[in-house]
């Protein structure tokens, strides 16, 4: 989850970011998508993104970005697996 405020400050949370951010809840690990060559960006089980998400995040949808309802708490990223 990604916002930033009127001094164009970026801040994340409960994101996977490559390299790190100085953040709480953010993590570096690889996310295990099931074939990001073809660009399925979805999770494959064992993900550390899987259920690692918060509820409480800005804009956080019921469903993602195929319609399927999130789990409880939701996955990091647009897809869960």
């Amino acid at each position: 989850i990604w916002f930033w405020d009127v001094f164009a400050n970026i801040y994340a949370s409960y994101s996977d970011i490559d390299g790190g951010w100085p953040s709480s809840n953010v993590i570096n690990v690889a996310p295990l998508y099931t074939d990001l060559g073809n660009g399925n960006l979805l999770l494959q089980a064992g993900s550390p993104c899987l259920q690692a998400g918060s509820h409480a995040a800005p804009n956080c949808h019921a469903t993602d970005f195929d319609g399927l309802i999130r789990g409880n708490p939701p996955s990091m990223g647009a897809f869960d697996n």
